[in-house]
């Protein structure tokens, strides 16, 4: 099994999703490790370990995983662009009403 990470911006009151990410340039098993991550089993089969992240929380954890990006090549433009993306929409969230949830989540990889 293998673990990607997914981050996932939430509006409220209405709970829709404003941002559905999953860069594959944050670590999930450096999130599954971080206390704040709590393992769930939505789905019955597969392990996940999710937090509700504050905007200063979150901007840590994109502050972590920024030189990971900047070190790849400059035709990696998808990372590069999602970079660019988690920095903006830290612009709109209020706390107040938004959620950022960030997840580290298992998959069938076919690698055992």
């Amino acid at each position: 099994m293998a673990f990607s990470v997914r981050i996932e911006v939430l509006k409220f009151p209405s709970k829709a999703s404003m941002l559905w990410l999953e860069p594959n340039w944050w670590n999930p098993e450096d999130l599954k490790r971080d206390s704040r991550f709590e393992y769930s089993n939505e789905t019955g089969s597969y392990s996940d370990y999710t937090a509700c992240l504050s905007k200063a929380e979150f901007l840590a954890l994109l502050n972590r995983y920024r030189p990971a990006v900047e070190k790849l090549p400059n035709d990696d433009k998808r990372s590069r662009a999602e970079l660019v993306i988690l920095d903006n929409v830290l612009e709109l969230i209020d706390e107040k009403y938004d959620m950022i949830k960030v997840t580290a989540y298992e998959w069938e990889s076919g690698h055992g």
